[in-house]
């Protein structure tokens, strides 16, 4: 009699401990996907759209945008890298990458769907102004994108994106100096304008070449904490 409990009493002990195993891998299992899941992985140009698209549409600025594009998605490395330059530089060329983009289709680009422009865009930086990008890599990821948030207008993207990397673009004339100051630049023309009005052609220009550069990078060695210059640039990398 006694053999028959205590085999009931290890019976209902081990059922216990069977489900108290069974819901800890559930929650274990859950917390899981909870971590995973709580910063999706995106990559630099899937975010650089995501952003571009919220500046076009909300009216964000950049920087802002910038910034919560990288703690929501947690980029980092050369990923970030990636994606910051193409998100300025995208805003930065916009009256560029547009007028080269009106000379290959018909309609004009305020009919576009903002996602379809915004792939556009992109894409026609990275064909344009980035040469460390090979022109195939910006089509095929430009027709990804296009893919999975523009479907409907893929091969349109990709015949575009195709005739760009011909870069048979046609400059504004030099006759109409301030529409061809605003296209070489990106400026906008009332701005071209005044510093036309303001300095005359030759040194408008110089002006907005000037603005056009890459600043250098520059690097404070502190001496005061025993820093010295030649060890520190060498160990920085520059």
């Amino acid at each position: 009699m006694y053999k028959e409990k205590q085999k009931k009493q290890i019976g209902k002990e081990s059922a216990h401990d069977d489900v108290n195993t069974k819901e800890s891998d559930i929650l274990n299992n859950s917390t899981r996907r909870f971590v995973s899941g709580s910063k999706p992985s995106v990559n630099a140009r899937r975010a650089a759209y995501e952003t571009l698209l919220g500046i076009e549409q909300n009216a964000k600025f950049s920087n802002i945008a910038v910034s919560e594009t990288i703690v929501k998605y947690s980029i980092s490395g050369r990923e970030r890298d990636l994606y910051t330059k193409l998100v300025y530089g995208t805003v930065e060329k916009a009256i560029t990458l547009d007028y080269i983009i009106q000379q290959y289709i018909s309609k004009r680009l305020k009919t576009l769907d903002k996602s379809v422009l915004i792939i556009l865009r992109l894409s026609v930086y990275q064909i344009m102004f980035c040469e460390k990008i090979p022109e195939s890599a910006a089509v095929d990821e430009g027709v990804k994108l296009a893919k999975r948030y523009a479907s409907r207008a893929t091969g349109f993207i990709n015949a575009v994106l195709r005739r760009v990397c011909a870069k048979d673009i046609l400059m504004p004339h030099k006759d109409d100096f301030v529409k061809f100051l605003s296209v070489l630049y990106s400026v906008d023309e009332s701005i071209c304008r005044l510093f036309v009005e303001q300095y005359g052609n030759e040194k408008a220009e110089n002006i907005l070449k000037g603005f056009d550069n890459i600043p250098r990078i520059c690097l404070n060695v502190n001496i005061s904490r025993g820093q010295k210059r030649d060890e520190f640039i060498e160990s920085s990398g520059y």
